[in-house]
């Protein structure tokens, strides 16, 4: 499996063939080349974007796979319904393509990370 960054898609790949490429949104200065599989969630609470100023509140995210980068930071790679990109987050605009990811992924995968 691999990340573009720059074309914000995420490929699967099987014996050397494309299964299916997903649409994502990612913001990211990280200069990470592999994210690790640490753990999976059908479902979780997350930080969701604030509706006004000083506004915060917890939204209950979808088919969730946090990931570690080679540096050790935390990743999220998750459904995301709101149209702004948050750091630490692949965001899955559509959750029936979150949850296929989520059941391709596995405790321990890797995802090879191309910043274009």
């Amino acid at each position: 499996m691999s990340l573009d960054l720059s074309r914000q898609r995420v490929t699967v790949d099987r014996g050397g063939h494309q299964v299916r490429s997903i649409p994502v949104a990612v913001r990211s200065s990280s200069p990470a080349e592999r994210l690790t599989v640490v753990s999976k969630s059908a479902e979780r609470s997350v930080p969701a974007p604030a509706v006004g100023p000083g506004e915060q509140y917890d939204y209950r995210a979808q088919w969730v796979v946090e990931l570690t980068s080679d540096d050790g930071a935390p990743v999220l790679l998750l459904a995301w319904p709101f149209k702004s990109p948050r750091d630490g987050q692949i965001e899955v605009p559509l959750s029936e393509y979150a949850q296929w990811l989520y059941q391709q992924l596995e405790i321990g995968d890797t995802i090879t990370v191309h910043h274009g």
